[in-house]
């Protein structure tokens, strides 16, 4: 499988292909899995964790640091390509 670009490099529409690309099939069984269709969703799985960018540890940290703007968005909801360009902002990286 090929090696997907940093989260933060892609364009919103390249990010959300990326991830429904990467989507988990919930009931493998009735979708005539084989035995390497594990390997796939291992594989997927990697790539959606770094799709996301460890957005949620992050707001999480955040949080817990007394940031309140993370907690409503833990608490609420976030769009999480946002939060990937704002965590890569944050970073410094663009």
């Amino acid at each position: 499988m090929a090696t997907l670009p940093l989260p933060y490099l892609m364009s919103r529409q390249e990010w959300q292909d990326a991830k429904e690309k990467n989507k988990i099939d919930s009931n493998p069984i009735y979708k005539g899995h084989q035995k390497n269709g594990r390997k796939g969703d291992l594989a997927n799985l990697s790539n959606l964790e770094n799709l996301c960018y460890g957005v949620g540890k992050w707001l999480h940290e955040k949080a817990l640091a007394g940031c309140k703007d993370s907690l409503e968005k833990i608490e609420y909801g976030y769009d999480i390509y946002s939060e990937v360009i704002n965590k890569a902002r944050e970073e410094g990286k663009l």
